[in-house]
């Protein structure tokens, strides 16, 4: 017997049922929810608003597959004007319904690295772990990685001034994006530059990410690409790899406006894209 009610923190599992824990409540987790489901795996989801996207599932009503709410329980903030990360009853009863041994993923790649951390600390194990997401939060660190294993990635530089923005773009004349080197997408965050005006426009905008207390700023190479292909990998604790099928991405104006899988590309560049 589970409830999805916030002050009742004590429930009874069927005895074939698993259960993980997830931070976010976006739309992947609104993916993952349905297939954990499938395979008699309740979630346990940390979500900022009780009807998020994924908590919808438990609604008959939203015309998504639906999902019996006794599998998901969602634990919300008690507090609307604080994010759920910071609140410590929902975190104390996320953690209470996780259980130490169960696993805990992430919904995506902002959750506060401070909040898996602190997890870890208290004996949870979470996929990826801290040490991951401190890479992956970072577009510069992320990068430095990546050419790290032997991939090439875009130019690209770490920035702090008006000069150093102005030398990248004489040295990568077709134009280039300046972006915060943490948090921000769909364009948030990011400046396009093809001109010095650009560049003197982008650096009065975005200077204040480089006073000490902020992010810092990456530069990259603009580049033009005929389109952009995608896979999903995932790597189990017996280092067991899996993937899906490449997924074709279509953008307008540097934003994702529809992806086809599977990708209607080559069998060849499939085979390359696996095994990258």
């Amino acid at each position: 017997m589970t409830t999805n009610r916030l002050n009742e923190t004590k429930i009874e599992y069927a005895q074939d049922c698993r259960l993980f824990g997830m931070l976010g409540w976006g739309q992947l987790s609104q993916l993952n929810i349905p297939s954990a489901y499938q395979d008699k795996i309740m979630t346990i989801l940390l979500a900022d608003k009780i009807w998020s996207p994924s908590s919808k599932l438990i609604n008959p009503n939203t015309g998504l597959p639906f999902i019996p709410e006794e599998n998901v329980i969602v634990v919300p903030s008690d507090n609307n004007d604080k994010p759920v990360w910071t609140d410590k009853r929902s975190l104390d009863i996320f953690m209470e319904k996780v259980w130490t041994w169960n696993p805990i993923t992430l919904e995506w790649e902002n959750v506060p690295f401070e909040l898996v951390k602190y997890l870890e600390d208290n004996w949870f194990t979470v996929y990826p772990n801290s040490n991951v997401l401190r890479t992956i939060q970072d577009r510069f660190t992320e990068k430095q990685k990546i050419e790290s294993l032997g991939l090439k990635t875009v130019n690209h530089a770490d920035v702090s001034s008006l000069s150093q923005i102005v030398k990248f773009m004489w040295d990568n004349w077709n134009g280039a994006i300046l972006k915060s080197r943490k948090n921000w997408y769909d364009w948030h965050g990011q400046y396009f530059i093809k001109t010095r005006q650009d560049a003197d426009k982008a650096w009065d905008q975005m200077k204040h990410f480089c006073d000490g207390s902020n992010w810092g700023l990456i530069i990259e190479q603009m580049v033009d690409l005929d389109c952009e292909v995608s896979i999903a990998v995932s790597k189990d604790r017996n280092y067991q790899i899996k993937n899906l099928e490449p997924i074709y991405n279509l953008h307008e104006w540097w934003l994702l406006r529809t992806s086809i899988y599977p990708a209607p590309i080559d069998p060849s560049l499939e085979d390359k894209i696996i095994m990258m």
